[in-house]
């Protein structure tokens, strides 16, 4: 029988947290070892793992790590490679900064420091001559920051959407499909480990909003942080919205879209109806989804899981292997450091159909009121249900109008006599994929 006989070296890694991904890229290091040596030639060795808490019970590979809870006693280990799976930006982003700082390639999954401090970390990363890899930090194991990067490199992008956050888009499937109110939903994904006990990050947009900044650098070379993102949570959306939602052919989603026109970019993350017809409509539980229009390549769609320990373990290990056989080259180059601050189109200016639902308590007095304060704000309605006797909800559908002139019809409709509850508002992302 032919062996092939690989010359195998060694390369000491050093990991920073043992949570829920950081346990599993342990156990997937400790039992898969030989077959991660055999296949790249590298044998990974895990140094010191930094901690919270070193008291904390461990179970399974995470029982054999060598921790400590001192920053300075894990970076005196000889690690070639540090991996911060921590999270958070404090502890974080010291460890960071300290490992390029010292020469050590570093990768990270950590979207937050990544949007916050991103372009710093790559300029001190290309100083240095260090490594500088997070594929993991934005749709777990999809490669779409890899193909950005390589592939896509020198590719002009018009527009990307996507469904960036896991979390919400579990809660939101299991709201539409199963019935589940907002707060059982939840639960349940806390249940699962896909909410955190605070899942503030997630059902508020800013996680998906980190998420789009880091891809909308990389699409747009362009120089951007957290704050240039209008940003709306899920909390807002009802069972209601659903039912109406799909009344119009229509899911609902998370979405973080981003578009360049002349008039300049465009950000946002927030709710939307999404057409069945869409791909989107379709990625359910906690998968992730992302679209991007390119002048040569036209559309691509990328898709997979985008939560879960072991496929964000399995991002890492490939950065991880990326740097330690050097088939990959992650240190940043001058296109990821020479981002321009673009022009931003006014986001009053951005334009939609949108869903707006009216709760009420009186419907003709209502929907005379609300139709006379559309027309004032020069929104046009497309078509109009209503739902229930005395009290319910009235739904519009409007002609494509912009996001200023429906901020004004909601701030007027606050004013009205018999609301039950304050109107919502969502924009429909068009059933060709613009999001405009």
């Amino acid at each position: 029988m032919w062996v092939r006989k690989v010359n195998v070296k060694e390369v000491r890694v050093g990991l920073m947290g043992c949570g829920v991904v950081g346990s599993a890229l342990a156990e997937i290091l400790c039992e898969e070892h030989a077959v991660i040596a055999a296949s790249s030639g590298v044998r990974l060795r895990l140094g010191k793992t930094l901690v919270r808490d070193v008291a904390k019970v461990r179970h399974g590979a995470a029982e054999r790590l060598v921790l400590t809870d001192c920053l300075d006693v894990a970076l005196e280990d000889r690690q070639e490679i540090v991996v911060e799976l921590i999270g958070g930006d404090d502890v974080a982003l010291r460890a960071v900064r300290r490992s390029l700082r010292a020469g050590k390639n570093v990768v990270t999954a950590n979207k937050v420091i990544l949007a916050r401090y991103g372009e710093q970390l790559a300029e001190l990363a290309h100083r240095k001559g260090c490594s500088l890899a997070y594929e993991a930090s934005v749709g777990s194991c999809i490669p779409v920051l890899q193909s950005l990067d390589h592939t896509l490199a020198s590719e002009r992008f018009s527009a990307l959407a996507g469904i960036l956050n896991g979390t919400c888009n579990y809660i939101l499937t299991r709201m539409e499909r199963d019935g589940l109110g907002y707060e059982d939903a939840v639960r349940e994904a806390q249940k699962k480990g896909l909410a955190e006990a605070d899942p503030a990050a997630d059902v508020s947009g800013s996680d998906a909003a980190c998420k789009l900044v880091i891809l909308a650098r990389k699409a747009f070379n362009a120089s951007l942080r957290p704050a240039d993102v209008p940003t709306e949570g899920i909390e807002s959306v009802s069972a209601r919205d659903l039912a109406f939602a799909k009344t119009f052919g229509c899911a609902i989603r998370l979405l973080a879209t981003a578009r360049r026109s002349a008039a300049g970019l465009e950000l946002r993350v927030g709710p939307h109806l999404v057409p069945f017809d869409h791909p989107f409509a379709t990625v359910r539980n906690e998968s992730n989804a992302m679209q991007l229009d390119g002048d040569s390549v036209g559309r691509l769609f990328f898709a997979g899981p985008g939560a879960g320990a072991k496929p964000t373990a399995r991002a890492v290990l490939g950065d991880i292997l990326s740097i330690a056989t050097g088939e990959r080259d992650c240190v940043p180059g001058r296109r990821s450091l020479d981002l321009e601050r673009p022009l931003f189109r006014p986001a009053a200016d951005a334009e939609n159909r949108y869903y707006l639902r009216l709760s009420f308590d009186d419907q003709p007095h209502v929907l005379a009121g609300a139709t006379r304060i559309l027309d004032a704000c020069g929104v046009e309605v497309h078509r109009v249900e209503a739902l229930g006797a005395g009290h319910g909800d009235i739904v519009f559908l409007t002609h494509s109008t912009t996001r200023g002139r429906i901020q004004s019809a909601l701030a007027r409709l606050k004013r009205l006599r018999f609301l039950s509850e304050a109107a919502r508002a969502f924009p429909v992302y068009d059933d060709q994929g613009d999001p405009s």
